[in-house]
């Protein structure tokens, strides 16, 4: 079973198993964290950055911006599962098939055991702040019902796992 860099998962657009959040890393404590997604449009990449008593024009309006937001990218290999399983929601990510995990207690311990490095493990959770990590992406990606298994390591390609049989079984969605 292959696992990807969370590169592979980066788009402008959120589309299936796409999204702008991968790799993104940020944090806001502005006085409006509204002001934060207009940030995007100044190309604004990895680091900290200060506002005081300044406002941010949007087409939305304005907004004061005060506070720091800081910033950075960092890849890692993720492994994503759909907490519901659903014809319906396999299609929407753009998939026919799944592996259903019939032993989700022993899976990072044996993947971990391959790739020699704990994974940090968890719900997604999901908001309409412009904070994101890992484990924290825009509610616009709710629909997906995510969990996630996360490895920090650099890397090119996919890292390949042998599972052994009984901890999932490949599960074909398309008739339902």
């Amino acid at each position: 079973m292959p696992i990807f860099p969370a590169r592979k998962y980066l788009s402008q657009d959120r589309a299936g198993i796409y999204t702008p959040d991968e790799l993104r890393q940020r944090s806001t404590s502005l006085t409006d964290p509204r002001a934060a997604y207009g940030l995007d449009s100044f190309g604004f990449g990895a680091g900290n950055m200060t506002f005081v008593n300044c406002t941010m024009q949007t087409g939305d309006g304005a907004f004061p911006l005060h506070g720091t937001v800081a910033q950075r990218f960092e890849d890692a290999y993720v492994l994503c599962f759909a907490t519901e399983r659903s014809a319906r929601l396999m299609k929407r990510l753009g998939k026919r098939v799944c592996l259903e995990i019939v032993e989700p207690d022993k899976l990072a311990d044996i993947i971990d055991t391959q790739i020699q490095q704990k994974a940090l493990s968890g719900l997604v959770g999901y908001t309409n702040l412009p904070d994101r990590n890992h484990f924290l992406k825009s509610s616009l990606d709710r629909w997906q019902f995510e969990y996630r298994l996360v490895w920090v390591r650099e890397g090119d390609g996919p890292i390949w796992v042998n599972l052994p049989p009984g901890v999932a079984v490949m599960v074909d969605l398309s008739d339902e």
